[in-house]
């Protein structure tokens, strides 16, 4: 019985130590200065409200991003973990390049799903001459003009669980 405890101990503390050591490795991972980026001018923001407070329904929506100088955007979202210290931290899940021209402007078109939680939005350019100021959201829906990027929902944000 004692050796049985003694192991158990030893094995908990491994684990203890194991875990420590991979949630310092995405902090890591995802520990982005997301007020260097904002205040930088590398960054631009979109405050999503949530599906209720926007008056809309869950489902794909389309962001545009329009610049006069052309730019490539990682396309993330803002989260945190109080709790563990990480804070301000910026998710990316999609890199694009604005290679396309409509009107003279460099332009850039993205669908994503957009779910009932509030979700903030962050766009980081690699041309801070780029001033990518205009980013619109087509309540509408998907329209006709081909996207640069699709991201559909996970099957949970289905559901909406984490949406």
């Amino acid at each position: 019985m004692k050796t049985v405890l003694i192991i158990s101990l030893i094995l908990n503390v491994g684990f203890l130590l194991l875990a420590n050591f991979f949630g310092q490795e995405m902090r890591n991972k995802f520990r982005r200065d997301y007020q260097r980026v904002v205040d930088g001018g590398i960054g631009v923001t979109y405050a999503y409200l949530g599906a209720e407070a926007a008056g809309m329904k869950t489902g794909m929506y389309r962001f545009t991003l329009r610049s006069t100088d052309p730019f490539t955007a990682a396309i993330g979202f803002r989260f945190g973990f109080p709790l563990i210290g990480a804070e301000d931290m910026i998710n990316v899940y999609g890199h694009y390049r604005s290679a396309r021209l409509v009107d003279g402007v460099y332009t850039m078109v993205i669908d994503t799903f957009l779910g009932k939680s509030p979700v903030h939005f962050v766009f980081v350019t690699n041309n801070p001459r780029a001033s990518v100021g205009a980013i619109t959201v087509t309540l509408g829906g998907i329209t006709k003009e081909v996207p640069d990027g699709v991201y559909p929902p996970h099957w949970f944000q289905k559901f909406d669980f984490f949406s």
